[in-house]
């Protein structure tokens, strides 16, 4: 069974021939929306599986047009639906690079002892932050090799450079 990720948020209609406007929510638009990428539209009123046939980046909304989309209407009721793609068509990453939901659900640990479990990652002008989720409050670690020591996602563990206050 596929493992489906959401890459984009649909806006709303792009002209009168079906296409529509979407918040990308990726790194990799050009794999994820290359023409015939099969993506799964989920909606409040549907589930479908959508071929797109055309992509182009915009700074006001990217524009997708799928196969299965021809006119307006159509595109206007898919408004608020998101789109997802199979985790298992990813590409592999260079060493040290990882996908966000590689990382969630991770314990993390600083000095032998568990700091805390890998909530979510935010995304902010700064970097990238890890959520830990410490039983308290959560705490917001950047995601840079100064503050991680390693990752090791077959145990299941980023180990942290502990730091004074820490732990």
């Amino acid at each position: 069974m596929s493992a489906w990720i959401p890459i984009a948020t649909v806006l709303k209609p792009h002209g009168v021939k079906g296409a529509f406007k979407v918040k990308s929510e990726t790194d990799f638009k050009t794999e994820r929306f290359q023409a015939g990428s099969e993506l799964k539209l989920i909606t409040p009123k549907t589930t479908q599986m959508i071929t797109v046939e055309s992509f182009q980046a915009m700074t006001a909304g990217d524009v997708l047009k799928v196969k299965e989309c021809d006119d307006r209407d159509l595109a206007f009721s898919w408004r608020g639906g998101t789109l997802y793609y199979d985790a298992q068509k990813r590409g592999e990453l260079e060493a040290d690079a990882f996908y966000f939901d590689q990382l969630e659900g991770l314990d993390v640990v600083a000095d032998g002892k568990k700091v805390g479990t890998v909530k979510a990652l935010h995304e902010y002008p700064q970097g990238t932050m890890l959520r830990i989720e410490t039983g308290g409050k959560d705490a917001l670690v950047p995601f840079l090799k100064v503050f991680i020591e390693s990752v090791d996602l077959d145990a299941g563990i980023i180990h942290l450079n502990a730091w004074e206050g820490l732990v």
